[in-house]
């Protein structure tokens, strides 16, 4: 900010609207965005002709739209309680007209993997993107078994790979809050932090029974891993495939064998975000 306004003291030249705007950007960062928003109307009105006109405008658009979306995430109270039935969710933009292939590669891995559990496909549309649904599944774990199988044998197959899509599961009762508000955002949020805690809480289940608590648990060779450490890889690697873990690996460093981290939490990118 200093620099700018060095430059800005330095006299009249023909980039002083390129400067004044680059401060106004700067102060987005650190100033309220009352204020923020106030400036960018002021060099809007003080440069009607110049091209950055334009784009100041986006950038107040831009602004009011991102305090809607957080005033409106505010009033959105998803439940924590993940009992009951369950749908899975594919979500992609209407105008790719991806619903028939996108239907047809579900019921195909429906049927081959899933065919005891009579699952059916519905499409809704929201605003300018098309939701294909498989209902229902009974529980969580029947249904986050579908989501991971899903990422690792249908996402990297077209017509999923070739395009963007967003993938989740859902309470039903959860489903009727996200379908009157229309809270994709919100929800894509919801889902993955609660994904991320529940994968979280399989791993730390697996520490207490070990009893991995003095330092020789930890200490060993590469070729002979301390009893505790290679448990623990067991034990992770039993979770690798439902939890998607991307690897599960001993680590040797120096004189200590250890996990850092113990696995990767990252399941395969299939949903798009």
């Amino acid at each position: 900010m200093e620099k700018v306004n060095e430059a800005l003291a330095s006299g009249e030249t023909t980039f002083i609207p390129q400067l004044e705007l680059l401060k106004i950007l700067i102060m987005g960062r650190t100033e309220d965005v009352t204020r923020y928003q106030y400036e960018l109307g002021e060099f809007i009105k003080k440069y009607p002709k110049e091209p950055l006109k334009n784009y100041a405008e986006q950038l107040v658009a831009s602004s009011k739209t991102l305090l809607e979306k957080i005033e409106k995430a505010k009033g959105i109270q998803f439940s924590k309680v993940l009992d009951g039935p369950h749908f899975f969710v594919v979500v992609y933009n209407s105008a790719d007209r991806l619903t028939n292939p996108v239907v047809d590669a579900l019921e195909k891995f429906n049927k081959a993997e899933y065919n005891k559990l009579k699952l059916t496909t519905t499409n809704l549309g929201l605003e300018e993107k098309t939701l294909t649904m498989c209902v229902e599944f009974p529980d969580r774990e029947s249904v986050m078994g579908y989501y991971y199988k899903f990422l690792a044998q249908v996402a990297t197959t077209k017509p999923f790979s070739d395009y963007k899509f967003y993938n989740f599961v859902i309470t039903k009762d959860n489903f009727q809050i996200f379908w009157q508000t229309k809270s994709l955002d919100e929800y894509l949020t919801f889902f993955d932090k609660v994904n991320k805690r529940m994968r979280d809480e399989k791993v730390t289940e697996a520490l207490p029974r070990l009893d991995l608590s003095k330092r020789v648990d930890f200490e060993g060779e590469k070729k002979n891993p301390p009893k505790k450490i290679a448990q623990l890889e067991k034990e992770l690697k039993k979770l690798q495939k439902p939890q998607a873990f991307k690897s599960v690996a001993l680590r040797y460093d120096d004189d200590i064998l250890q996990r850092s981290p113990p696995f990767s939490d990252s399941p395969v990118d299939g949903s798009g975000h």
